[in-house]
């Protein structure tokens, strides 16, 4: 198992944030454990992304092999209500 850290930003817009980070979460425990969840909130984006000017923020901290890496990047391209992903190794 390997140590990873994801960062994804949310529609700000979505009525339930927390169930949609709940959501993801599990998606993480189905292929490892999560150590850490971290929620920045709403903050004011770079750049535009999809017309949106604003983001809401999440960071987890969390162990997988790196096939369960690979399909959860697939799920959070394939999820409409997240803007932008990010997953790094620690």
């Amino acid at each position: 198992m390997r140590k990873y850290e994801c960062m994804y930003i949310l529609d700000p817009s979505l009525e339930e944030k927390d169930g949609k980070i709940e959501e993801i979460k599990k998606w993480m425990e189905e292929k490892g454990s999560v150590e850490e969840v971290d929620v920045w909130g709403t903050r004011k984006l770079a750049y535009p992304i999809k017309k949106k000017e604003e983001g809401y923020y999440v960071v987890v901290r969390f162990t997988s092999e790196p096939e369960g890496v690979q399909e959860l990047r697939e799920k959070f391209r394939l999820e409409p209500a997240v803007l932008r992903f990010m997953i790094v190794r620690r």
